[in-house]
C-alpha cells in the first residue's frame, strides 16, 4: 500500500517533534542536574572552609616573632604592625588581653589568654595566690578599633614606663611592650647573663 505524499510528510514532522522533545527533556535534566550540582557543590565547600577557619582560629598555630620601634600617641595608643595584626585576627576576637609582669607590658590574644587563666587558676601555692592577684587583676582586654589601634590605660603605661617611644617583642605565644629606654637595658643585662656557663649550656643543648 502506498502512502499519501502528505501523510508521509506527517509522519516525518512528527518524528522531529518528537525527536525536539526528547532532546529538550534531556537538556533540561542535564541543565537541573548540572545547578543543583553545583549549588550543592559550592555549599559543601563554603562549610568546608568555614570548619578549616574555625578549627584554625580555636587551636591557631600563628605565633608572634621579631621585634620593632614604634611610638604610642598623647592618648596611649597604639597601631599595631601588620605581623601582629594578622595573629589577632585570626583568632575569635579582634584584640588583646594586656597585663604587667618583669617591668613591661604583656599581650596575648582571647583564646591564649583563656588557656592561661585555666592553668593560673589551677595552681593553689600561697605564691600563685598572690601572683593571681597581681597579673590577673591588672589584665585588661583591649578591642582593636577600626584603625587597628589599641588604646594602653593610664595605670599599665605607668608600671611599663611607656611614655611616647616603645619597642613590640614577638615571644610567640604572645608579644611584648616595652618602653623603648627599658628594652635597652633588658637587652644589656640580658647580653651578660648569656654569658654565664650554665645558660650557654643550656642553649648550647639546642643546637644554638
Amino acid at each position: 500500500m502506498t502512502l499519501h505524499p502528505l501523510s508521509t510528510t506527517f509522519h516525518f514532522f512528527c518524528k522531529i517533534n518528537l525527536i525536539n522533545l526528547l532532546f529538550q527533556e534531556f537538556f533540561n535534566f542535564i541543565l537541573t542536574f548540572f545547578l543543583t550540582y553545583t549549588a550543592d557543590f559550592a555549599k559543601v565547600c563554603k562549610k568546608v572552609a568555614e570548619s578549616g577557619c574555625h578549627t584554625q582560629n580555636k587551636g591557631s598555630k600563628y605565633v608572634f616573632r621579631s621585634s620593632s620601634f614604634h611610638t604610642i600617641d598623647p592618648k596611649g595608643r597604639l597601631i599595631i604592625p601588620a605581623r601582629f595584626r594578622n595573629v589577632l585576627k585570626a583568632d575569635d576576637e579582634y584584640g588583646a588581653v594586656v597585663s604587667i609582669k618583669d617591668g613591661c607590658l604583656y599581650a596575648f590574644t582571647f583564646s591564649e589568654w583563656k588557656q592561661l587563666e585555666k592553668k593560673i587558676l589551677a595552681a593553689k601555692s600561697a605564691a600563685m595566690e598572690k601572683f593571681k592577684r597581681f597579673f590577673l587583676g591588672n589584665a585588661c582586654p583591649l578591642k582593636c578599633d577600626k584603625q587597628d589601634r589599641i588604646l594602653l590605660p593610664q595605670s599599665l603605661r605607668t608600671y611599663a614606663g611607656i611614655e611616647k617611644d616603645i619597642v613590640l617583642v614577638g615571644v610567640l605565644d604572645r608579644f611584648e611592650i616595652w618602653a623603648r629606654e627599658r628594652w635597652d637595658q633588658e637587652n644589656l643585662k640580658m647580653e651578660q647573663e648569656l654569658e654565664q656557663a650554665e645558660v650557654r649550656e643550656e642553649i648550647a643543648s639546642l643546637g644554638l
